[in-house]
């Protein structure tokens, strides 16, 4: 187990106890009177040094200022958050087979995702495309995608908040979580059912396409909290062989709380799939 599996490890137990104590009123509560008598003190404790601060002459100067980041990361002022989507066949062997690349694309306000494939392609030149992203798609030592890999979706002019790589496993139990989806002609199907009808990418890249947006939008009909179930820390933690992210699990528990709020289903679009996968109605 390298550090970066470590400090995930350590994170997710975490969050597995903080969520036990958030359900647990008489604990939380004892908690919140904990955390106030602790920060009484701390203010004191602030007080009195500052007390001692002025009645004491200063022996030294300062040695150094924290120095302030001075650019971040460009973000639309609409809040527009792009998440890049990775899915391989199997990320516990050693040299996973990149099986799709898509873009999602999220408002913070609106229960709504746009999915814009990239891999395997749909437009002129597919092939041409396909291929150099298959070549240069490696993990490195950290489990992130190679930078050449990253570098060749950047001359698309992509661009990306965080990524998540899934295997097939992933989405499997995704679907078995959420109880089953429903694909076009075929009624309502499991998850290795659903894998049974999903080609690999490098076998029949158009059916391949296909199929994944039939999936996502199939899961897209689902109820939010379907997909997650009622922890989502617990779904990370049993596919965590099977799952690579950059993002905290603050953030992914922050986000379930948020869509619980959503009653329906996430609305999902395919702009540049006309005619292939219809958008569930909101």
């Amino acid at each position: 187990m390298n550090l970066t599996q470590i400090s995930r490890r350590i994170e997710i137990t975490f969050w597995l106890a903080a969520i036990a104590i958030m359900k647990d009123r008489r604990l939380l509560l004892w908690l919140k009177i904990l955390a106030i008598v602790s920060l009484l003190a701390a203010f004191l404790l602030i007080g009195y040094s500052g007390v001692r601060k002025q009645i004491l002459p200063r022996a030294f100067p300062m040695a150094f200022q924290p120095v302030a980041h001075t650019q971040a990361p460009t973000q639309p002022a609409n809040g527009q958050v792009n998440v890049l989507v990775i899915l391989v066949d199997r990320l516990e062997v050693e040299k996973p087979a990149l099986e799709g690349v898509w873009l999602g694309v999220f408002l913070p306000s609106m229960p709504r995702v746009t999915l814009l494939p990239v891999y395997p392609a749909a437009l002129q030149d597919a092939e041409s495309q396909d291929e150099r992203l298959e070549k240069a798609f490696r993990l490195d030592a950290k489990g992130q995608p190679a930078a050449k890999f990253q570098a060749i979706l950047q001359e698309k002019e992509l661009w990306w908040n965080n990524f998540i790589i899934l295997d097939r496993t992933t989405v499997s139990e995704f679907i078995d979580l959420a109880g089953g989806i429903e694909i076009d002609q075929l009624g309502n199907q499991n998850g290795p059912e659903s894998l049974a009808v999903l080609p690999h990418a490098w076998q029949a890249p158009e059916r391949a396409l296909v199929m994944q947006a039939s999936l996502a939008a199939g899961l897209c009909r689902k109820k939010p909290a379907e997909l997650v179930g009622a922890n989502p820390v617990q779904t990370i933690d049993r596919l965590s062989r099977h799952m690579v992210f950059d993002f905290g699990i603050e953030e992914i528990v922050s986000a379930w709380y948020q869509l619980q709020a959503y009653n329906g289903a996430i609305s999902c679009e395919f702009p540049t799939l006309p005619g292939v996968i219809p958008t569930p109605a909101p």
